[in-house]
């Protein structure tokens, strides 16, 4: 089994570093040819052995965006609901996050300010009020998380992040690890704050990249970024993997 990363090989983690590729099941990156080749499909590259089989679908072609000595990413835009740009997935992806183990990762770029919104924020993925992943505006150019599930018996407000700082304008590695009914955050490969315990029957599913909160009122969670990974595991990586992973696309995205 062999699956390329940008321009390199990675066969039986042969390279260093390698991507993690244990139990990982769903890998979007538009910058290589696995993912991406043209038209508005984006393919799932994960391993045929753990592929879940969900492929996404953008809204126009003009989402791709491809600068010169940098590499490609998606536009994602919810700010203005007559102009959507959004991922949408052919299957709904539902984490019981309560008591299995998984592990969601995103590098994403954003300076849009959401200031005025709801929760000064923007949602990368979900809506409103749960089932969301959001940055939320501390000040005009200060970013910082916020993310819920749909609560379970519990209902709103079983966040999984809250408050801690990422990247204003620049690239950011934010990953989740569930393990055993509790989330850890992980901020540019660095492990952030106290794990969050995580309700009963709690979930969190979306089945779009992009908010489904759309528009730029104190009633919205719309906003506007850049995607360039985003991958979802059946299992929790370690701090050591989500490092790992981390030096990965650091590679690709260091060059702005």
């Amino acid at each position: 089994m062999t699956v390329i990363i940008s321009n390199t090989s990675i066969s039986n983690g042969a390279v260093n570093p390698p991507l993690v590729l244990d139990q990982l099941v769903l890998m979007y990156d538009v910058g290589n040819r696995n993912s991406y080749t043209s038209g508005t499909t984006l393919m799932n590259m994960a391993p045929a052995s753990t592929n879940n089989g969900v492929e996404g679908t953008l809204d126009n072609v003009s989402m791709v965006t491809t600068p010169s000595n940098a590499h490609p990413y998606i536009q994602l835009e919810t700010n203005d609901g007559a102009n959507l740009r959004r991922v949408t997935l052919d299957s709904t992806i539902s984490l019981s996050t309560d008591d299995t183990n998984r592990t969601l990762s995103t590098w994403f770029w954003s300076n849009y300010n959401s200031t005025g919104q709801y929760s000064n924020s923007h949602a990368l993925l979900g809506g409103k009020y749960v089932n969301y992943l959001g940055v939320a505006n501390s000040s005009a150019t200060t970013y910082t998380t916020t993310a819920e599930t749909d609560g379970g018996t519990l209902g709103n407000h079983d966040y999984f992040s809250n408050g801690q700082s990422l990247n204003f304008g620049a690239w950011n590695d934010w990953t989740v690890v569930w393990n055993g009914g509790d989330a850890q955050n992980y901020i540019n490969g660095v492990a952030v704050g106290s794990t969050f315990e995580m309700n009963t029957d709690s979930t969190f599913s979306f089945n779009r990249i992009g908010s489904t909160s759309t528009g730029n009122t104190s009633n919205d969670r719309g906003g506007t970024w850049r995607l360039g990974g985003f991958l979802l595991y059946d299992k929790a990586l370690t701090a050591d993997e989500v490092t790992q992973n981390n030096k990965v696309f650091k590679q690709k995205f260091s060059r702005g």
